[in-house]
């Protein structure tokens, strides 16, 4: 059960001979939390220690730039990676098709699903992506293969604590603090969503790129 949030409304006084102004709380609110999800209340939690705990108003500003900064340089980074997906089927049978709609692609990372294992298939795609490192994952069913191919221009890794999970794979780009964690997916029609599985990754990293073919149904 979450309790209330109070927010102080605090009214600066400012003394020429302080280094830092002292705010005097004035007023209260309480904020209810019921209705709330999780991510909204750690947002609010987020804003009322940023407010409440910070010394001046240019540190806060500084840290709103710092993110401001960083959040530009992950857009950056997404606008720059022209993405391919697709849901093959086969990539045996449609490797010619698809290594011709490559060549008239500008592409730094493609990503295929359906890739059902062919062992003379993939080393011909590898070997035709010369400049891409191919990572690829089997499936519990055929259809479940994946694969993801990234540009050798970019920094990449796979993340290992998810390397048993067939059906998927998770790799980080860039080489900074503002990793971008990029995941593709392929979910049966006929079997739930894992959605324990896709918030396991998010919580790691929230600055992910999800591509997959999840054959998400909606009861209504």
């Amino acid at each position: 059960m979450h309790h209330p949030i109070v927010i102080s409304f605090k009214q600066q006084v400012m003394n020429p001979n302080l280094n830092i102004f002292t705010p005097i709380p004035k007023d209260s609110q309480m904020i209810p939390m019921t209705n709330l999800s999780k991510n909204q209340i750690k947002i609010l939690q987020d804003l009322r220690s940023e407010w409440t705990t910070v010394s001046t108003l240019d540190n806060m500003l500084k840290k709103w730039d710092i993110r401001r900064q960083q959040t530009i340089g992950i857009l950056n980074v997404i606008n720059d990676l022209p993405f391919l997906l697709l849901n093959i089927s086969s990539l045996k049978l449609h490797l010619y098709d698809l290594l011709e709609l490559l060549n008239s692609l500008h592409v730094y990372v493609i990503a295929l699903n359906g890739t059902r294992h062919d062992n003379d298939a993939l080393k011909y795609f590898s070997m035709h992506l010369k400049k891409f490192q191919v990572f690829y994952q089997k499936g519990w069913i055929a259809i479940g293969d994946v694969l993801i191919a990234t540009h050798c221009s970019i920094p990449v890794q796979g993340v290992t604590s998810f390397n048993n999970n067939c059906n998927l794979i998770v790799l980080d780009l860039g080489n900074s603090s503002n990793q971008i964690q990029l995941t593709t997916c392929y979910s049966p029609p006929n079997e739930n969503l894992l959605l324990i599985l896709l918030n396991d990754i998010l919580r790691r990293n929230s600055n992910t790129i999800l591509l997959g073919d999840l054959n998400a149904k909606h009861d209504s």
